[in-house]
């Protein structure tokens, strides 16, 4: 469960122990009990440089805005990485 924001760290740490598969969601959308956010989870492999994105901040807003105006579920401005008190 992520109720204590491990779900992150998790995940971090499954990759770091050779997991083939991480399940996420993106907006909070698909969020079940303790998986992490994809956006934020990219971002993290990003700054590690395990899985570089070409420009990170605009692919994973353009990806959260995606996802919003498909779902026509607006984004938590306190989401992080792509909410837009996030920078």
């Amino acid at each position: 469960h992520d109720d204590r924001g491990l779900a992150m760290a998790c995940s971090m740490a499954a990759m770091d122990a050779g997991a083939d598969f991480i399940s996420t969601f993106v907006n909070g959308l698909g969020e079940r009990c303790g998986i992490t956010d994809t956006l934020t989870f990219l971002a993290n492999l990003h700054h590690r440089r395990i899985r570089p994105l070409k420009s990170a901040e605009i692919d994973l807003v353009r990806m959260s805005r995606l996802v919003e105006e498909f779902s026509s579920q607006v984004v938590d401005a306190r989401r992080p990485v792509t909410g837009a008190n996030a920078f």
